[in-house]
């Protein structure tokens, strides 16, 4: 009612669905349901009529207003809105800001090359990333859940979701659907262009299988599949006829003919394990990664069923959830530790712990390239690692400025001076540029000695730097320490070249060019080359 006292009730007709969210306008009434249906009645409730605000998709209304009897905006979760101007007969929708959150499985994130990544969302939105991350794109290609996707050549990918298996044949920007009856297809694995495989459902577990690139799928479930195969864990193909199954009780279940007959395996005759993830090595084998008595163990079965534990984590390190293929030799896996999550490097005779912490889930391009992305802020992380150590060197300009030279270009380094009692007394950050760059310290620092430390910014991965004094306001006359060569004149802090075969490079080994033959040095550490001699210049 309009005063607020209760007049009349009147049942909803044509549906049992929970209203909520219900505004009266110039007569009309209106209300969303759980569904995000709009009901519509023009007579105080007594009857209803009632449409889809997004065809064929379930979505939560938070909040509904009406300005007319022909103009309201429903406001839905993930930054996603509708507006309509006929008064709830179509809507047009809006995503704010990308929108929609990320599935949050563990397959959900496919890097196609070193700039460029998809990941998957919970309400069929394909997120895009490229320029490492000055393009951010989405494209609504389901109306339903998305989840593991893979590209085999640079245009023609394969994209798996709920009831629906998506092919493109443009690099991603356009995908074709065809329908597979499996109400939350999760995993998908193509040994050919043409040819793959895609699974599993909640409730009945199944494989369907195409031969000519997604346009007709039939499904593969014969008497021993069915028996010894109830959850939802992954497979994978070595060709187009051998696959490998994770089954239930320590089973593995493999097919040499394509899913046509399955054999059953075992890979323990402990009770307490379970598969977790598989990964195909080759055409020779599959590693397994299994949790077994608390501790995570990486099988090894080849193609004879030889099956051999070829690593096993401490239990201290965690559990092993995440297994993954960057190379026919190298993989990854992702432990989890309680609240920290670590990233292992390995193949089938050792693994090794980086320093590289991850999110929700994880695709390692390589191993210098690592993208990681957080399902609940819907945030996307690029890693890069570095084999080389940092190295940088300090030429003093003046008492408060220096010259930073690196070997890294394009990277945040973090600075902090510390005096002698260990204390921070500045802070900054600079960009490493071209591999030089300048630092130029407040003069309010106090006249001394102080000890600089510079570490690369969030995102980039090496060791940290050994310590570098630093003098502020110190004698800035240079001091030459040189051997005497009939090959150049050093003459203060300008150098005289006699010879063209004479070089000069700076610490970091750049070459130093050399005009009319003469240059004048800033301070500074350089090696001069005449042959096979080498000299050492310190300028300070």
């Amino acid at each position: 009612s309009k005063d607020g006292n209760p007049t009349e009730k009147y049942n909803v007709q044509s549906t049992d669905e929970f209203l909520k969210l219900a505004q009266e306008v110039d007569g009309h009434l209106y209300a969303v349901d759980d569904n995000g249906k709009l009901w519509h009645s023009v007579d105080s409730a007594k009857t209803w009529e009632y449409g889809e605000i997004e065809k064929d998709k379930r979505i939560y209304i938070e909040g509904l207003y009406f300005f007319n009897e022909f103009i309201g905006v429903a406001v839905s979760r993930n930054l996603t809105s509708y507006v309509t101007l006929d008064g709830g007969e179509t809507w047009t929708k809006y995503v704010h800001g990308g929108g929609e959150r990320f599935s949050g499985g563990i397959r959900d994130i496919y890097v196609k090359n070193e700039n460029e990544c998809f990941i998957t969302g919970n309400t069929g939105r394909l997120f895009h990333i490229s320029d490492d991350g000055d393009s951010w794109s989405w494209n609504d290609v389901h109306n339903q859940t998305i989840h593991e996707l893979t590209f085999l050549t640079r245009d023609i990918g394969y994209l798996v979701g709920k009831n629906i298996l998506l092919k493109t044949l443009d690099g991603g920007n356009t995908w074709l659907g065809q329908s597979i009856k499996i109400s939350n297809a999760m995993y998908l694995d193509f040994p050919s262009i043409d040819t793959g495989f895609v699974g599993y459902s909640d409730l009945i577990p199944s494989i369907h299988k195409t031969e000519n690139g997604g346009k007709n799928l039939y499904s593969l479930y014969t008497k021993e599949y069915r028996i010894n195969k109830t959850n939802r864990a992954p497979f994978a193909f070595l060709t187009t006829q051998k696959g490998l199954v994770c089954a239930d009780n320590n089973k593995i279940l493999y097919t040499p003919d394509g899913c046509e007959t399955w054999e059953v395996k075992s890979i323990s005759d402990n009770e307490n394990m379970e598969e977790r993830d598989i990964v195909a090595v080759g055409t020779q084998g599959w590693l397994i990664s299994v949790i077994e008595d608390r501790k995570t163990k990486i099988y090894y079965v080849d193609t004879t069923f030889s099956i051999s534990i070829i690593h096993e984590f401490e239990e201290s390190e965690g559990l092993g959830l995440i297994l993954r293929k960057v190379s026919d030799t190298l993989f990854c896996i992702g432990m989890f530790q309680n609240e920290k999550r670590n990233l292992y490097f390995g193949n089938l005779t050792e693994w090794r712990k980086t320093d590289i912490p991850f999110y929700t889930t994880f695709y390692a391009y390589n191993e210098h390239v690592i993208y990681t992305y957080d399902a609940n802020t819907t945030s996307v992380y690029k890693v890069i690692v570095y084999d080389d150590s940092l190295q940088v060197s300090l030429q003093k300009e003046s008492s408060y400025k220096y010259t930073l030279f690196s070997n890294v270009q394009n990277v945040p380094l973090n600075l902090s001076l510390t005096n002698r009692s260990g204390e921070i007394v500045w802070a900054g950050q600079l960009n490493s540029g071209n591999g030089e760059s300048t630092i130029d310290f407040p003069e309010t620092i106090e006249n001394g000695l102080y000890v600089l430390q510079i570490e690369p910014g969030k995102g980039y991965y090496y060791k940290k730097t050994e310590p570098i004094e630093v003098i502020l306001k110190a004698d800035d006359t240079p001091v030459m320490e040189v051997s005497q060569e009939k090959s150049y004149t050093l003459s203060g802090r300008t150098l005289y070249v006699e010879s063209s075969s004479v070089k000069i490079f700076t610490v970091t080994g750049k070459e130093i060019p050399l005009f009319n033959k003469r240059i004048t040095l800033k301070s500074g550490i350089y090696l001069l080359v005449d042959g096979d001699e080498n000299t050492k210049i310190i300028i300070k």
